[in-house]
């Protein structure tokens, strides 16, 4: 907010910086905006909202443009996008572990889908991968940082939070993921759309900013032209990147919308036959999420540190198997070579799924606390894969002191698998 009221007030002295960005999922053709940041001129409503003579009023979100050269912005606004995938991620990741044994058909299968919340998070992985790869072809290194949670930044409608899934939440992710057509208010789903409105409505307020994501992409898809129309773009296969680039923003703007707005009125096939269930009160016992507390931290003396010692040391493994998983990106993103994906996925399905499950019914989630050294700590490759082997060591040790506290269907055989790769890879190396 500081930076917003900064701006504006720059703005209003007309000293002369970037310009601002009208966030806008309409902007596929048009990126820039010359109206200043919080006009009140532009004092719009979410598309929900109607006033009582039926006009539809919205309210458009702005972000600042920070460089006048062109590559330099291109490379910022992919790692805001970066920034926003893996902080989309893990939230439905955290969603769908929260998630009690009777809705696990809503967490669906380990594989990129928009049926289950585990396909979603799963895809947004593949948009984390499409954004990192262009940064690295684009000359820049990848981006597996974030903010902590909560934070706020100025694209996204909504403070991010790990939070267990509500019907708020799911009211949060339906309406991040929606296109401006998504609610068409004629046509046979006139009425259903009705019922959806109603319900964003009563859960965020009618004058949500729409800073949909897909606006971001828009942005992005017009830089990149602009520059290539210019001759000031360097980049090989244009069109292949700006066909993954679209192919984001449609996968978002419809099929992910789809989902999370049949789940939040109760029109999901693994809710039919039976009265709404995000209807509950929230400590209902019937309630489909457990009680598991927001933003928690498996580090000591932080606010929402897990208290708790066997749960704390539990989400601390589950940390280490993060961070395997982000430093295998981070050095997939850079080589293209599968087997480190592939084996960023299989830590993320498999032991901290497992963990996941054994502390929700504690009512604790993962931390998916950040790494301070970042995931490119070493100076070299090899240097990176001997850093994810001493992860993984520790992996080890602490999972052979808590034998007792493991689910039974914790991979205990993970580090091996882990540690064979890293050797298959150093020695690919020469």
């Amino acid at each position: 907010m500081k930076r917003r009221l900064f701006l504006k007030s720059l703005w209003i002295k007309s000293i002369a910086l970037p310009s601002a960005y009208l966030l806008s999922p309409s902007l596929l053709s048009k990126a820039d905006s010359l109206t200043p940041p919080e006009s009140d001129a532009d004092e719009h409503r979410h598309g929900c909202g109607r006033t009582d003579a039926g006009e539809e009023k919205r309210r458009y979100g702005f972000m600042a443009r920070d460089f006048f050269d062109p590559h330099l912005e291109l490379i910022r606004l992919l790692k805001e996008a970066s920034e926003i995938e893996h902080s989309l991620m893990i939230q439905y990741l955290f969603a769908a572990f929260s998630l009690k044994p009777k809705y696990q058909a809503l967490v669906g299968p380990p594989v990129p889908s928009s049926d289950g919340l585990l396909g979603i998070a799963i895809q947004e992985m593949q948009h984390l991968a499409i954004v990192n790869r262009l940064l690295v072809a684009l000359g820049a290194g990848p981006n597996l940082d974030r903010q902590d949670f909560p934070h706020e930044p100025d694209i996204y409608p909504f403070p991010l939070n790990l939070e267990r899934l509500t019907r708020a939440s799911l009211a949060r992710y339906t309406y991040v993921e929606a296109g401006r057509e998504s609610m068409p208010t004629d046509g046979p789903m006139a009425a259903t759309n009705q019922r959806l409105c109603d319900a964003l409505t009563a859960e965020l307020g009618a004058d949500t900013q729409l800073n949909h994501v897909a606006g971001l992409y828009a942005i992005i898809i017009r830089q990149l032209e602009t520059m290539a129309e210019e001759g000031s773009l360097q980049l090989d296969d244009l069109d292949d990147w700006l066909e993954q680039l679209n192919y984001i923003a449609l996968e978002g703007e419809q099929q992910h919308f789809e989902f999370f707005s049949r789940l939040l009125l109760g029109l999901h096939p693994v809710l039919a036959g039976q009265p709404n269930p995000w209807n509950l009160d929230e400590d209902d016992p019937d309630y489909p999420s457990f009680s598991v507390a927001p933003n928690p931290t498996a580090y000591l003396g932080h606010e929402n540190q897990i208290t708790e010692g066997v749960a704390r040391a539990l989400a601390w493994i589950s940390n280490l198997h993060y961070w395997v998983v982000l430093m295998m990106l981070d050095l997939y993103y850079r080589t293209g070579r599968e087997g480190l994906n592939a084996m960023a996925q299989a830590h993320m399905v498999g032991p901290m799924q497992s963990l996941a499950g054994r502390l929700a019914k504690d009512h604790v989630g993962l931390p998916f606390d950040r790494l301070s050294m970042g995931y490119s700590p070493a100076p070299d490759h090899a240097g990176n894969l001997r850093f994810i082997g001493r992860l993984s060591a520790e992996i080890d040790s602490l999972v052979k002191q808590l034998p007792e506290y493991l689910p039974a269907d914790y991979p205990a055989d993970m580090h091996r698998a882990t540690w064979d790769l890293i050797q298959a890879e150093l020695k690919a190396l020469g």
